[in-house]
């Protein structure tokens, strides 16, 4: 994964419920990465409900990140 750029709205999937369950994230040298794009904001869109511990590590390019999930907010 360390040639990804950018992940968008394909990584949600196509329900309006994404990742019910997940609890913990993490993502690693990901040297190319630049966007995260949530999909907050879209109507009838719900992600990461009980999501507990987000680590990003090693991923110098990453510019933005703006996530809101129930319970737990970055920006």
């Amino acid at each position: 994964m360390s040639g990804v750029e950018s992940v968008g709205l394909e990584f949600y999937g196509e329900g309006s419920l994404s990742f019910p369950l997940l609890e913990t994230l993490e993502f690693e040298d990901m040297q190319h990465w630049k966007e995260w794009y949530s999909c907050e904001g879209d109507e009838g869109i719900r992600v990461f409900l009980h999501l507990k511990t987000l680590w990003i590590h090693r991923c110098p390019r990453l510019e933005e990140l703006r996530l809101q999930t129930e319970g737990f907010m970055t920006g």
